[in-house]
């Protein structure tokens, strides 16, 4: 966690904007925001509101979805998918782009 949270902050965090979504009703808004705060993370913190995750077509956790700025889902990974190095080359062209 510690290297993808310095490689993204350092490196992405101009050209890229990322959120921490939260799915769990269980889990408030700010229970995940003091999770962020705890752990270091540059990120925003949101939370998915009712049917997001079934527009979106996300049906495993965690999901990582990359969108356009005009809202177009231009990258999709399930769990367990991609090494550091993959994320680093999706976080490159996301950032191009």
């Amino acid at each position: 966690m510690r290297r993808i949270k310095e490689e993204i902050g350092s490196r992405y965090n101009d050209r890229v904007t990322f959120y921490i979504v939260g799915t769990d009703p269980s889990e408030s808004i700010d229970i995940l925001e003091a999770d962020r705060k705890r752990e270091g993370l540059p990120w925003l913190t949101a939370y998915a509101d009712e049917g997001m995750l079934e527009k979106l077509q996300i049906y495993t956790q965690p999901s990582k979805v990359a969108l356009s700025g005009n809202g177009i889902i231009t990258h999709r990974y399930g769990f367990g998918k991609g090494d550091f190095e993959s994320w680093s080359d999706l976080f490159d062209d996301i950032g191009a782009n």
